[in-house]
This record gives structure tokens, C-alpha cells and sequence, in this order.
């Protein structure tokens, strides 16, 4: 009997193993690649009164579509916005990133994270990088106003001193907001110096956020940012704004609605209507100015992305409020 001898079997095992590396390379050349020239922004040394901010572009250099699943912060004091959820080869999307430097001090290392189809990376790491100042003391450093009635006024008192008792003179201060205002309390050179900041009368309803910009001659610390933020009510307050759907459940759920005068006053509730006849509607007195609406078996259907939930009340001006559906993807962080 004739044996076969080992070197034959070399150019079958060569041809075998030529062909599943093929195969390989062709399932990775049809993948997504998410690629950043720039993962991390060096913003050097910075007063800790500021707010750093970043465009951060990531590129889809492989040949298939890239997903963009999801995207969170290491820390509270980072934020991001971004439109797409999908880039194709070729294309880019930008992420703006945000970093409130607010009562932070020393060296700071805050990342961002992007959870992508990429097969070789599926998570791309961004972040921020520097050393925060602490030359003034801000005190309080943010201003919230709180819910106000819409037409209402208000103020508070914020005062800026440096670190060594250094007296400075405040150039100007302006808000980047209409919604608010600020009064400087002298033009003398000071190391302490007080500041009145205003909520002005008006307002649509919602939710108002700026920055007070105050510019001072002090060669470290041009310039000093309060956050404030205000909730203007309407005579009828419904949270939340919108109700959000998740496109990936089989099941129903349930969600709840709360709608109160702006200021104390009896209304009544008198019917709500939903885009599907399936949702079971609950509605509970909270007092004598406000409801609690429950939403029993919600599907994320179509239709619900189109027509608005409608609350009809007995309100001048308010018969009919609107709460629209959002069906979106909504990420689960484990």
C-alpha cells in the first residue's frame, strides 16, 4: 500500500488557508470604520469660570454604513449634540462637545464616548484635556430661578472676587440671552465686587438657559461666565413636552403627564384623545389646579409618530393641548 507523504497535504493546507483569509479580508472591506484625527481637544490652562467647547468630526472611512447606537459623557459637567444616526463611507458627522469647567480645578481628563457598528472598534473614545484655573471665586457660581409665572420678574445677587485680593475693574457684562440682564454694582476698581442679575418680564413659556459674560481687566482672568436658568410657566404647565417612544420594544408601556396652572386656579380636564384606540387613559386630580394623566398599553406605532395626543380642557386659550409622540431608539447603559 502506497502511503501519502506529508508534503502533499502542504499545498492543500496553503490553498485551504488562502481562501478563509480571503474570505476574511472581504468580510472586513465591507465593514464601517469610525476614525477621529482629533480624539481629544487640548485646551491648555484655563480660569474654571469658563465653558470649553469642541467640534469633534468623525469620519467613516470603511465601505460600509456606519451606525451611530449611542453616545455619553464620563462626567455630568460634559454634554454632547449631534444630528445622524447613520454616516456612510465616505461621510463624517460632528459631535459638539461641552465642558463646564465650573468649580473645577487642576488637571482634568473628561471623555466622551461613541458607540458605533465598527467590527474592530465599537466604542470611540473623545474627550477633553487641560487644567482648570481657580484665580476668582464665584459665589453662587450658577443661578436657577426656578419655575416663574410668565410675565414675573425676579433677581439675584452674585458676587466675584479674586483669589488674592487683587482689586480689577469689570469692563462690561452681558447676557446671551434676552431673558436676562446684569447690573454691575461699581465702575471703582474692587477685589470684591457685587452683581445683580435680572430676569426680565416676558418670556415664551418653557425652560431659559444663558451664560452672563463679565469682562474684567485682570491679565489671568478676562473673563468670568455665571450660568442661569430659568422655568418660565405658562397658565397651563404640562411636563413632560413630548412623549418618547422606543422604536425597539414589543411591548406596551406606560407613561405618565402632569398638567398644572401657572398660577393657583380650579380647571378641569375634560377629555383626552389619543392616536390609538388600544391606549387606556387615567386621569387623577392633583388638588384643585392640576391632573395626572396615565397612559396605559403604548406601542410605538407609526400613527403615534404622526398624530399628537390631545388634552381638551376648559382653559381660555388652552382648549386644546397637544403633547406630540417621538419614536426613537432609546440606548440602555448597563
Amino acid at each position: 500500500m502506497c502511503r501519502l507523504r506529508p508534503l502533499f497535504l502542504i499545498p492543500v493546507c496553503l490553498l485551504l488557508f488562502a481562501g478563509i483569509t480571503d474570505a476574511l479580508a472581504f468580510r472586513v472591506a465591507k465593514a464601517p470604520r469610525a476614525m477621529c484625527e482629533q480624539p481629544y481637544y487640548e485646551f491648555g490652562e484655563v480660569p474654571n469660570t469658563q465653558t470649553i467647547e469642541n467640534v469633534f468630526v468623525v469620519r467613516n472611512t470603511g465601505t460600509a454604513t456606519l451606525e451611530i447606537r449611542g453616545i455619553w459623557t464620563s462626567c455630568t459637567c460634559t454634554d454632547v449634540e449631534w444630528e445622524g444616526e447613520a454616516v456612510e463611507p465616505g461621510g463624517e458627522i460632528e459631535i459638539l462637545g461641552r465642558l463646564v469647567l465650573h468649580g473645577r480645578e487642576g488637571k482634568l481628563l473628561k471623555e466622551i464616548f461613541v458607540e458605533t457598528n465598527d467590527p474592530q472598534q465599537q466604542t470611540l473614545t473623545l474627550g477633553f484635556t487641560g487644567i482648570a484655573l481657580r484665580e476668582v471665586y464665584v459665589e453662587p457660581e450658577a443661578i436657577f430661578f426656578g419655575s416663574v409665572p410668565q410675565g414675573a420678574t425676579a433677581s439675584a445677587p452674585v458676587s466675584i472676587r479674586t483669589k488674592k485680593g487683587t482689586p480689577y475693574h469689570i469692563v462690561s457684562a452681558v447676557s446671551t440671552d434676552p431673558s436676562f440682564e446684569a447690573e454691575v454694582d461699581s465702575p471703582e476698581r474692587m477685589a470684591v465686587h457685587a452683581i445683580q442679575i435680572q430676569l426680565k418680564a416676558g418670556g415664551q413659556p418653557g425652560k431659559r438657559q444663558g451664560r452672563i459674560k463679565i469682562r474684567t481687566d485682570l491679565m489671568k482672568i478676562q473673563e468670568v461666565e455665571i450660568p442661569v436658568s430659568v422655568r418660565v410657566m405658562d397658565d397651563l404647565l404640562v411636563e413632560p413636552r413630548e412623549i418618547v417612544l422606543d422604536a425597539l420594544s414589543s411591548g406596551p408601556s406606560t407613561h405618565y403627564l402632569v398638567l398644572r396652572r401657572g398660577r393657583p386656579k380650579p380647571f378641569e380636564v375634560l377629555k383626552v384623545e389619543t392616536p390609538d384606540p388600544q391606549i387606556e387613559v387615567n386621569i387623577t386630580p392633583m388638588g384643585e389646579d392640576g391632573y395626572r394623566i396615565r397612559l396605559d398599553n403604548v406601542y410605538p406605532m407609526p400613527s403615534s409618530d404622526a398624530i399628537p395626543l390631545r388634552i381638551r380642557t376648559n382653559i381660555p386659550g388652552n382648549e386644546v393641548i397637544e403633547v406630540p409622540f417621538r419614536i426613537t431608539t432609546i440606548q440602555k447603559v448597563e
